[in-house]
């Protein structure tokens, strides 16, 4: 007999799964190796103690009233502990806990074998999370090429608008209001498809100071008279690469985030730090040799150490949680990381939360300049341009917008129409405008067609599919561009010209 037992506690002891054995009041009489392992406690300090050594606070009261209620009926309780090791650190095992009986039936203690299970369940977070991006990336995929259309619409309508009134010597806040709201819009859109990993990100060099300054008119609507907003730009240069209007929107998110943190009002106060910049080394034209930090603080409840540790996840804390918790902060997380830097969160001892983005700069001379300012003689010109377009408000933007400059602009709602027009048309043409995805033919075999005829001809791609972009047919063809909606008829008169200019 007592070698059996010698044999039983031996393969407890070599077993993988921690085994602990605890009495009616649940104090701890027996663990294994593989318990001392897992949690960090040696056998002689586990031993005496009560299960709850192990606690980490992660779970609520109606969860261990659940535990208890099963083992009172005699049942077997299975389920995931999160537990505290040691050391401090959390762990997650998979446990089975038993109730042991007498001869009369009485229990007289638990029997728990438990399996670390932490490295699986971390991927299998990474898998929902995975999964999480690829839906939110299919939906605004679904979504983007009517939406960007749309707004294009819009967007071009307004800005013929206000060339017309600036042309009386008036202005519109109005029209200026519609226009920054479509810029939003389609600046939401962008973010949408980047973070399903279904649009390339175009990065520029952006100007932080320039940005911060510019936002405390629009956070101030934001945030009401209730919250007092200080905005500390940088005494140095704080230049990164990042893309156009995406730093506003990630700080928007940010405040809005504040916003929600403080009912009662408070304080939020957004600061830039910046290193000085690199001198010249020889290095590579924008290498980064400095940071600079963009810190936004507030003064709402103190973000928890388990919301730390998961508030970048994708809707991490259920689908009820506002855009700016549900996945604004998801997208800004990896938006940073797509630009080299990183975003961190902390909650002060005192109340209040921190989040501090850090990104590589580069250096002044690498900046591009601002732009100067509309000049319509600039953009004018008096080649021939075909469009082809299957979305009828967009092509007659586009081509209401070129004729006005002086280009002949022949158009056509698909690509066998714009086919039949460049063939019925007398004199060469000099530019093929196409959308990439229409009814019948598309944009590429229809710039394919019309290239082999007119080989002269330059050729501009379009399209408000986020997957356009991808196997862009203009590869290797440095004269073909690609356009992505919504844009202006300012910004496609620039890349018109661009694009017959060479420039």
């Amino acid at each position: 007999m007592d070698n059996d037992m010698a044999i039983v506690e031996t393969a407890i002891q070599q077993s993988d799964h921690a085994v602990v054995i605890a009495d009616a009041s649940g104090v701890i009489r027996y663990v294994n190796k593989a318990f001392e392992r897992l949690s960090g406690y040696s056998a002689a300090e586990a031993i005496g103690r009560e299960m709850r050594l192990l606690k980490s606070g992660r779970h609520d009261a109606v969860f261990y009233r659940s535990l208890w209620e099963t083992l009172a009926a005699g049942g077997v309780w299975r389920g995931i502990f999160v537990n505290r090791r040691k050391d401090g650190g959390l762990y997650e095992d998979e446990t089975a806990i038993s109730p042991v009986r007498n001869e009369a039936g009485e229990t007289v203690g638990y029997l728990a074998v438990k399996r670390d299970v932490t490295v699986e369940r971390h991927e299998e977070m990474q898998n929902r999370q995975r999964h999480t991006m690829d839906v939110v990336g299919r939906l605004a995929g679904g979504v983007a090429h009517d939406l960007n259309n749309a707004l294009m619409t819009i967007m071009g309508h307004a800005e013929m608008l206000e060339y017309r009134l600036a042309e009386t010597g008036t202005s519109s806040d109005e029209i200026s209001e519609v226009k920054a709201a479509c810029d939003r819009a389609a600046s939401l859109t962008r973010q949408l498809l980047a973070f399903g990993g279904r649009q390339l990100r175009e990065l520029t060099i952006v100007d932080v100071n320039r940005v911060v300054t510019a936002l405390p008119k629009m956070l101030r609507r934001l945030l009401g008279d209730g919250i007092a907003l200080d905005v500390v730009p940088s005494s140095h240069p704080a230049l990164v690469r990042f893309e156009m209007g995406q730093i506003e929107r990630i700080l928007m998110t940010l405040a809005m985030r504040a916003r929600a943190s403080m009912p009662d009002g408070g304080r939020l106060a957004i600061a830039v730090d910046a290193a000085p910049p690199p001198s010249p080394t020889g290095e590579a034209p924008g290498t980064s040799r400095g940071w600079i930090e963009v810190r936004v603080t507030d003064s709402g409840a103190a973000i928890g150490e388990e919301c730390r540790a998961r508030i970048f996840e994708p809707f991490a804390f259920g689908w009820r949680q506002s855009w700016e918790e549900g996945l604004g902060l998801a997208s800004a997380h990896e938006m940073i990381r797509h630009c080299g830097g990183r975003i961190d969160a902390s909650g002060g001892t005192d109340g209040g939360s921190t989040f501090t983005i850090s990104l590589p700069c580069v250096t002044p001379e690498h900046a591009e300049p601002a732009p100067s300012g509309r000049d319509a003689q600039t953009l004018r010109g008096t080649e021939t341009i075909l469009v082809a377009e299957d979305e009828d408000a967009v092509r007659d933007l586009v081509r209401v917008g070129l004729a006005r400059l002086g280009y002949l602009v022949l158009d056509a709602p698909d690509g066998t129409a714009a086919m039949e027009r460049a063939v019925c048309h007398s004199g060469p043409i000099d530019l093929l405008i196409t959308d990439m995805v229409m009814p019948g033919m598309s944009g590429r075999e229809l710039a394919d067609r019309l290239v082999a005829l007119q080989p002269r001809m330059k050729v501009i791609y379009m399209s408000g599919y986020p997957d356009a972009a991808h196997g862009e047919p203009a590869a290797g063809k440095p004269r073909d561009v690609f356009l992505r909606k919504p844009f202006t008829p300012e910004a496609v008169a620039r890349i018109v010209r661009r694009a017959l200019t060479g420039g």
